[in-house]
């Protein structure tokens, strides 16, 4: 349901990896934005030695796992995997400067809640979220048939790529048998604004977490 392709200019990125030392706070919220920010500290002829002294705040297991991968410390990583924990957690960042690395297209609630606190921060767009431009093999056909019995959607992208290939019509056909599976509250919500009742929720937002809960609802 959606592409991940680079940001459509890589000068913000550029520009704030000229000046990384300047940097307090280094933020990932995916790891998409891991991989293409370190993808883009080669390009620049950077290393992880670059980052020293700069603390790192992420959300997820899998983003903070892949930093412990590259041989790097996180220091704040919030107990619920979503962009206001992640402020709360970061704590007090009066007068910090913070460089946040994440989608091109994403919610502003964690840098206005930064800057709130006094912060100065830089949004650093290291790759962009597109929509598919078709809908993959027979699988429209499957779900208009009722053949799929659950739906499992793993970020707002997901479910604004899928809703593309689907009337409002059908869109209440397909969902009348089967059900929506939302990783967390902010994709559960867009499924709503579909007119979509997201029927199983994961306890923790993680794929794992979902693929649970997709088990033990059909157990």
């Amino acid at each position: 349901t959606i592409q991940i392709l680079p940001p459509k200019s890589w000068d913000p990125v550029d520009k704030a990896l000229r000046s990384i030392s300047r940097f307090d706070w280094l933020l990932f919220t995916s790891v998409n934005g891991v991989k293409s920010f370190f993808d883009r500290i080669k390009v620049n002829g950077l290393d992880v030695r670059d980052l020293k002294g700069i603390r790192i705040a992420t959300i997820g297991p899998k983003t903070s796992a892949r930093l412990n991968q590259l041989g790097l410390k996180v220091d704040a990583f919030p107990e619920e995997y979503r962009a206001e924990a992640l402020a709360e957690v970061i704590g007090e960042v009066k007068g910090s400067r913070v460089l946040l690395a994440r989608a091109e297209e994403a919610r502003d609630v964690l840098p206005k809640t930064l800057q709130e606190k006094g912060a100065t921060v830089t949004i650093a767009p290291v790759y962009r979220t597109v929509k598919a431009r078709r809908a993959a093999g027979d699988v429209k056909p499957a779900l208009l048939a009722g053949d799929i019995d659950v739906v499992t959607f793993t970020s707002s992208s997901t479910v604004h790529g899928f809703m593309q290939h689907f009337s409002t019509r059908e869109r209440r056909r397909m969902f009348e048998k089967a059900r929506a599976a939302a990783i967390g509250p902010i994709t559960a919500a867009t499924l709503r604004e579909y007119g979509v009742r997201p029927a199983i929720r994961a306890k923790r937002y993680t794929i794992e977490a979902l693929a649970d809960a997709v088990v033990k609802q059909f157990a």
